[in-house]
């Protein structure tokens, strides 16, 4: 979970800091969720190129359901945590801040390049 709660603190930080956003909070679950999702969607992806076994939950009407689950999951999870997470991350040294968000940046290029695959396989685009 480290990655995603990493995640949600940039986003907060990004939304709160530089867009002013009221929201900040619900809008980092909503993209949190959209990239949840997204790894969700790799992930069953895999399962069925390796085993060639139809995953039933792979279908346009399980989508809906799965990110509104991922939002109001992140809203609860993190809607008490942003001040723990800003004392955890907001001092760490330029050097590490930077890595962890080299990091991020490669997995969630990775992640929407292996999904556009993935979102042809399922004919969603």
């Amino acid at each position: 979970m480290f990655i995603f709660d990493y995640l949600y603190y940039k986003i907060y930080w990004f939304y709160k800091n530089l867009l002013k956003e009221k929201d900040a909070d619900f809008v980092s679950a909503c993209i949190l969720a959209v990239i949840q999702g997204a790894s969700l969607l790799l992930v069953l992806e895999t399962i069925y190129d390796i085993t060639k076994i139809e995953i039933e939950l792979i279908e346009n009407k399980f989508y809906i359901p799965i990110m509104i689950f991922f939002i109001g999951f992140n809203y609860l999870r993190y809607r008490n945590k942003i001040e723990v997470m800003v004392d955890k991350w907001s001092n760490e040294p330029d050097r590490i801040r930077k890595r962890k968000s080299r990091i991020v940046l490669i997995y969630i290029i990775l992640l929407f390049g292996f999904t556009g695959d993935a979102l042809t396989f399922l004919n969603l685009i």
